[in-house]
């Protein structure tokens, strides 16, 4: 494939990622324009303020605090109530309707709960001690750039605009992180953790060693808020919705109206494309999946028809 042509597909991943966002602001300008729409817009961004406003204040109006205990119990939160589900039906194969959304049909259900509590173990190891330290050791550069001295909400397109580069800057940074994480010297000291399970599962999402967790999970969250001196819940915002993103990319399910996780199964499966999230460098280095079996089932599902259906594996 040449590079013109390379270049077109991850300009339409990109277009595809983030057309929502700009869908959302071109719609909040044209309502803005109406008195009545503008009044109702203005009074629901005081309403956000105030309840701002009022958990600054249950954090002792403290930006340590906020920073810390606040991303601590989101970071948890989500993680849980994303994963349980998941969890639940890999531990006990039920309901049974949701085993036909399976991404790779040879796929153990249920899961042996010795290797359960072998992911548990070194995925709470991440959520409760290196994510905090971390946190803790990035309070200071966040600090610099801002991000935690405006206590008014940002505005609905500030929010927007630096939600889309911190997603932009989230995919760089982890592609090229990721992608050096399979380097020959690197991968079985660093990488190979993650890789034990070709068959991933959502409790597997953040299973890998400390500095992998750092380097290739951590810095590329921050990058794009320290960059841009977003307000703390724009980070917050970009937190939930990435670690939501890399729930459904390793869930082993391809459920309808989730984003597609074929691409992530497909480089758990075979190790050596699909480096990114969002599709966009992997378009643009060549390292998609295009013309395999998961390509053709890489999309959005609109309708309860399991693609495995649609596009089922040839038997040889």
């Amino acid at each position: 494939m040449g590079l013109s042509q390379r270049l077109w597909e991850a300009v339409l991943q990109l277009f595809h990622n983030f057309y929502i966002h700009i869908l959302a602001v071109i719609a909040v300008r044209l309502l803005h324009k109406s008195r009545y729409t503008s009044y109702h817009l203005s009074s629901i961004y005081e309403w956000c303020n105030s309840q701002w406003w009022s958990l600054h204040s249950s954090l002792w109006s403290s930006d340590i605090a906020v920073h810390f205990i606040g991303t601590y119990f989101l970071t948890w939160g989500c993680y849980l109530v994303y994963n349980l589900p998941f969890v639940y039906c890999d531990l006990t194969g039920k309901p049974g309707w949701l085993l036909k959304y399976k991404t790779q049909d040879d796929k153990v259900i249920p899961m042996n709960p010795k290797d359960f509590v072998k992911v548990l173990k070194i995925t709470l190891r991440n959520i409760f001690i290196v994510g905090p330290f971390f946190n803790l050791c990035a309070y200071p550069i966040f600090m610099r750039s801002g991000a935690l001295n405006k206590q008014n909400l940002p505005s609905f397109e500030k929010a927007v605009f630096d939600i889309v580069v911190s997603n932009f800057c989230f995919e760089t940074f982890f592609y090229y992180s990721h992608r050096l994480m399979h380097h020959p010297r690197l991968y079985k000291r660093f990488h190979k953790l993650h890789h034990e399970w070709t068959q991933p599962s959502s409790v597997e999402s953040v299973y890998c060693c400390p500095t992998e967790m750092v380097v290739s999970n951590l810095i590329p969250l921050v990058i794009g808020p320290i960059l841009m001196g977003s307000h703390i819940t724009v980070f917050w915002v970009t937190m939930v919705n990435t670690l939501l993103m890399t729930t459904i990319q390793h869930c082993g399910y391809h459920l309808p109206f989730f984003e597609s996780p074929e691409g992530h199964d497909y480089h758990h499966k075979y190790f050596n494309r699909v480096y990114g999230i969002w599709g966009i460098l992997d378009s643009l280095h060549g390292t998609g999946i295009k013309g395999t079996l998961n390509g053709k089932r890489h999309y959005r599902l609109f309708s309860t028809t399991p693609v495995c259906v649609t596009y089922p594996k040839k038997v040889k």
